[in-house]
């Protein structure tokens, strides 16, 4: 379609501007890990923008089952954004499993919060994190036994570069 008279360069027909510069970017993030965590310990993972970059989240998948050979306690995933206070937690009885899907805790059979579903996904969606300040995910084994399965932690963030 030719452009009309009026239009210039960079811009969509009547004059108006399209941004090609700042669109964001999507990426999948596969943050999975399977080393063990024994009783009474935590497993850390850091999520870091790129330089010159933000990182928002879109989507995510949390996921571990309940620790085996235990007979006690909880198991915990706690998210934080550039490191600040906690925004998001799932906390699961030891036998149990622990898993966000489909914007918020489908499994968490001790606490949920926020424990509303809309909260709940406008805080994981309101995550940020830059080249300095990382969104966090802790892992906190609280059970007598260690904890010897995988841990799927997967996102999908929009990248924005300033």
């Amino acid at each position: 379609m030719p452009r009309p008279e009026f239009s210039q360069a960079g811009t969509n027909g009547g004059g108006q501007t399209i941004a090609v510069n700042q669109r964001p970017k999507l990426h999948t993030l596969n943050l999975s890990q399977t080393q063990e965590v024994v009783a009474g310990d935590t497993s850390t993972t850091e999520i870091y923008a790129p330089q010159g970059s933000t990182y928002q989240i879109e989507g995510a998948f949390l996921q571990v089952s309940g620790v085996p050979s235990s007979g006690s306690g909880r198991h915990t995933f706690d998210l934080k954004p550039m490191g600040s206070l906690i925004s998001l937690r799932g906390v699961s009885s030891y036998s149990d499993e622990l898993r966000w899907q489909f914007s918020h805790w489908s499994s968490a059979t001790q606490t949920k919060l926020p424990a509303d579903e809309s909260a709940a996904m406008s805080a994981m969606r309101d995550l940020r994190a830059t080249d300095s300040k990382p969104i966090t995910v802790t892992y906190f084994n609280d059970t007598d036994s260690t904890q010897t399965e995988q841990r799927t932690i997967k996102f999908v963030v929009s990248e924005a570069s300033y």
